[in-house]
């Protein structure tokens, strides 16, 4: 009887570790691949190069338009370490004049909207403007201009990138 059960055991181990070693080494693929695939949470930085790449999926000359993080009943940390779950994109080609609208939720995209708009040149925010990141962001906002999240409506820390002319 004891045989047995040291058979059973050895079998269940056998078939056990490797699927967690292959899950182990998937979530590993995946963070790679994905940085906010563990919590869900990116940072500008982060959100921005996933929007990107299918971004230019679509089109190889889509340029920044709009980024923004979005307060979609995020209660716990919604931005306070420069990360948020919920963000939305605004991606441009001015010689097609069609825009690309990205919505990412967790980490993941979960829409996608391609529209025709004319956009004008100035608007687009060149890939090397983006060189701070929001986690950067807060910790000098933080120490310097000694800032507190929103309480009420607007909860958390908000991260936008918007083009201001001036």
């Amino acid at each position: 009887m004891r045989c047995v059960k040291r058979i059973l055991l050895a079998a269940m181990a056998l078939t056990v570790l490797p699927a967690g070693f292959l899950y182990s080494q998937k979530l590993k693929a995946e963070k790679s691949v994905n940085p906010c695939a563990t919590d869900g949470l990116c940072s500008l930085k982060e959100a921005y190069q996933i929007a990107r790449k299918k971004a230019r999926a679509w089109d190889r000359h889509a340029e920044l338009l709009v980024m923004s993080s979005v307060d979609d009943g995020e209660k716990q940390k919604a931005g306070s370490e420069g990360r948020r779950k919920n963000w939305n994109f605004i991606f441009a080609d001015l010689s097609s004049e069609q825009t690309f609208a990205i919505t990412m939720h967790d980490g993941l995209i979960t829409k996608e909207i391609p529209s025709t708009e004319k956009t004008d040149q100035a608007f687009l925010i060149p890939t090397q403007l983006i060189q701070l990141d929001s986690t950067d962001v807060i910790v000098k906002v933080k120490r310097h201009f000694h800032v507190k999240p929103g309480q009420n409506r607007a909860r958390g820390s908000r991260f936008p990138k918007i083009p201001i002319l001036g």
